[in-house]
């Protein structure tokens, strides 16, 4: 049970320091196209990465891979296989839609109906977890 409170932890990190991380480029970023705007944050986070957030959680990289899509990439002190991808659905995922919701760092790139995907690997490289946090998530 602590480990899954303590992944929930990590994974609330994450979601705070991207946050804070897109608040910054907000403020640096004008008339630009959302692309442009996307690629910036994703250069600014990746020049701090790898970025230790927790006991269990690194920040490997940041990237965008598609038109409105901006990519966090994490490994965790756990074997890929270890993280129970129900849990994560049942328990994580919600908290993360109700921090992008209520976080006024993130207004402008939720007008711009962004889809934020939250990347979890294990410590042997494999995936373990990906969230999406989609605008219909984050809108209704």
């Amino acid at each position: 049970m602590a480990n899954k409170k303590n992944l929930a932890v990590g994974i609330l990190t994450s979601i705070i320091v991207g946050s804070l991380s897109y608040y910054l480029v907000q403020h640096f970023v004008f008339n630009k196209n959302l692309q442009e705007e996307l690629q910036e944050a994703a250069d600014q986070l990746n020049a701090k990465t790898p970025m230790q957030l927790d006991e269990e959680t690194t920040l490997d990289s940041a990237a965008v891979t598609g038109d409105r899509n901006f990519d966090y990439y994490y490994t965790l002190i756990y074997k890929s296989t270890e993280v129970n991808k129900d849990t994560v659905e049942k328990y994580v995922k919600p908290m993360l839609v109700e921090r992008v919701k209520s976080s006024a760092e993130m207004n402008s790139l939720k007008k711009k109906q962004v889809i934020f995907t939250y990347n979890y690997y294990g410590y042997d490289g494999l995936p373990a977890v990906s969230i999406e946090i989609s605008p219909e998530l984050y809108t209704n």
